[in-house]
């Protein structure tokens, strides 16, 4: 059976027409919004990226509300 799991840059992804938002914390340390940029929206062309203020790498303890406005928000265009 073959495994659906994409690794980070092995390229099967390049330029899937998925559409794909990107949430991000203003104070995450590890994952900013430049190396989302270059290590997700580069493969995904539809891509977008939300910037969530007041949150770090935890939106979903730090800022629960707009973390799931954002995702609902994201859903709801489908």
């Amino acid at each position: 059976m073959a495994s659906s799991h994409v690794t980070v840059g092995s390229g099967d992804h390049q330029g899937s027409p998925a559409a794909v938002k990107v949430i991000v914390g203003e104070h995450d340390p590890a994952l900013s919004a430049p190396v989302m940029e270059q290590i997700r929206l580069a493969f995904y062309p539809n891509a977008e990226l939300e910037v969530l203020p007041n949150a770090g790498h935890y939106p979903m303890f730090e800022t629960p509300g707009a973390l799931a406005t954002s995702i609902g928000e994201f859903l709801g265009r489908a």
